[in-house]
């Protein structure tokens, strides 16, 4: 049996805060690509996450490569723990718009579901009724943030909290 991708998203246009989201969701505000955290579960226990916090197309990654990066880490994790992990699950920062000759956040989830790969769950911050309706018809849990948040403005009034509750009740995630 293959190992099934489960992934969360979060889109948005540029500045929406789509990676210092991740950073905080994973407890790692500084700079850097990303990695495994135990992310905690709202009914019990934890779930190990593989996280990357730059979105997709600014890291110059197209769907195909996004899959075959996904493949070697899925590859990398059999070979350390000499176990076929049942699934491999994913949290990504994808852009809404074009950007480095990349397609928008849609076309991403369309080959991911196209290959076999789970959408757990979408979070659109920025949400635009007109620009951001058709996420809606992939038919996966979708939360909307009609505002981009300031989460350094935030983090420094103490009420970054404020969004990322929200995110990870939507998730299901303690």
């Amino acid at each position: 049996m293959a190992t099934l991708v489960r992934l969360w998203a979060i889109l948005g246009e540029p500045r929406a805060g789509k990676s210092t989201s991740i950073g905080y969701l994973t407890a790692r505000t500084g700079k850097g690509p990303g990695g495994t955290f135990k992310i905690p579960l709202r009914g019990g226990g934890f779930m190990n996450l593989y996280a990357r916090r730059q979105s997709l197309q600014e890291a110059k990654r197209s769907p195909e490569q996004v899959v075959s990066d996904t493949k070697a880490e899925i590859k990398s994790l059999k070979d350390k723990c000499a176990v076929v992990p049942a699934y491999f699950n994913m949290l990504v920062a994808i852009r809404t718009d074009n950007i480095n000759n990349l397609p928008a956040a849609d076309q991403y989830l369309n080959h991911f579901i196209s290959v076999g790969w789970s959408i757990e769950s979408l979070v659109v911050l920025g949400y635009s009724e007109s620009a951001h309706q058709k996420y809606y018809k992939f038919g996966i849990p979708l939360c909307e943030f009609s505002q981009a948040p300031n989460l350094a403005e935030k983090k420094a009034k103490g009420t970054h909290h404020l969004l990322l509750a929200p995110i990870r009740n939507h998730f299901g995630w303690a």
